[in-house]
């Protein structure tokens, strides 16, 4: 196996013998996190409990995959080593940040590597998240997101939330010496990419991604009950439609990037859906029940397209404004219709999201 090639040993006080990589010693709180528990593009919960180093020094990424969302990623996030063990980490040392994407959950099967940005080591051993614009990349619902650090032996500089953790946190390293990190073929390094669940220290990173500019519109007309409520009693949480099959509402979210951007999550995957457009809002923005969910769009409708949900269920359109022919000033409204053929709540086999008012 490709894990005992690379045989991880840690400090004194942790599990496992014989390793390049090393850890401060810390006690793990609650491993098996919930992503769902915090906002798109983001597993951590803010602070750090540990840090991650190579033992011989040299290059170490650490690695996020997220599916679903964002769709297209713009900014990357990251902290460096982990403020309760101050003097891990280097500011100054030369550090990537890289995007890919990905057909699969595991990156030694081969990825596209889309964009690298070049910086530096800031705010090490303080838990402060530093911004680095990129792309803007599309990723069609499962990327890959790294930031690396160069580093000397006894230097941590992987920041580790250890409160959560889960299967889409890894690892990668070169120990040829600083800078020789491959980050576009990450699987042709020396510590070829882990995950840190198998090498015996659950964690999430502090690292996350989102599209570079943030939301746009809003948000209206959820199957919560807040308003209309569901057809047959299939009321969902905030931020979504009614529920469908799969128990979760299809929620719909709108981003400035692309000329305006919509993406649905929680489709059904492979599944046909329609984003569209109405001039207003339908019954204050309440809406009105239709098949197993609720149309909150209506009045001179415009169809945008068609768009096939991933694996995952996601699915998004871009330049919206210019699709919908909308003028700057103009509020429209948005939604997206989908098939749902297959055990709906209410049988009647398509549902839609929450819809979202934008003034352009």
């Amino acid at each position: 196996m490709r894990f005992t090639a690379i045989a991880l040993a840690v400090l004194a006080g942790a599990t496992a013998a014989d390793a390049q990589f090393s850890a401060r010693t810390a006690p793990v709180g609650n491993p098996g996190g919930n992503q769902n528990l915090v906002p798109c593009g983001q597993y951590d919960d803010g602070s750090t409990e540990n840090a991650l180093g190579l033992i011989a020094g040299g290059e170490m990424a650490w690695l996020h995959h997220f599916t679903s969302c964002p769709g297209t990623i713009g900014r990357i996030d990251t902290a460096y080593g982990s403020a309760m063990f101050p003097g891990g980490v280097t500011n100054g040392n030369n550090s990537k940040i890289f995007v890919h994407t990905d057909t699969d959950a595991n990156p030694n099967n081969g990825t596209t590597w889309l964009a690298t940005v070049l910086t530096v080591v800031t705010n090490g051993d303080t838990d402060i998240l530093n911004p680095n614009p990129i792309g803007p990349s599309v990723v069609n619902g499962s990327a890959w997101v790294g930031a690396s650090a160069d580093q000397v032996a006894g230097e941590f500089p992987g920041p580790m939330d250890q409160n959560s953790s889960g299967p889409q946190a890894w690892v990668v390293g070169s120990t040829a010496g600083p800078g020789t990190l491959n980050e576009r073929i990450l699987s042709s390094n020396n510590v070829p990419p882990v995950q840190m669940t198998a090498i015996g220290f659950p964690a999430y990173w502090l690292l996350r991604a989102d599209d570079g500019s943030g939301p746009i519109g809003t948000p209206e007309c959820f199957g919560d009950g807040t308003g209309t409520n569901c057809p047959c009693g299939n009321n969902d949480g905030p931020a979504a439609g009614c529920s469908n099959s799969t128990g979760s509402g299809c929620g719909l979210t709108a981003q400035s990037t692309l000329g305006g951007t919509l993406d649905a999550t929680n489709a059904i995957p492979g599944q046909p859906g329609l984003f569209f457009q109405g001039d207003v809002s339908i019954g204050g923005g309440n809406g009105i029940v239709f098949g197993d969910g609720l149309r909150c769009c209506g009045t001179n409708v415009v169809r945008l397209g068609v768009r096939v949900p991933n694996a995952q269920g996601f699915a998004s359109i871009d330049d919206v404004q210019n699709r919908g022919g909308a003028q700057a000033g103009q509020t429209k409204c948005y939604q997206y219709w989908y098939r749902d053929p297959n055990n709906s709540p209410c049988g009647l086999g398509f549902n839609l999201s929450n819809a979202v008012s934008i003034t352009w």
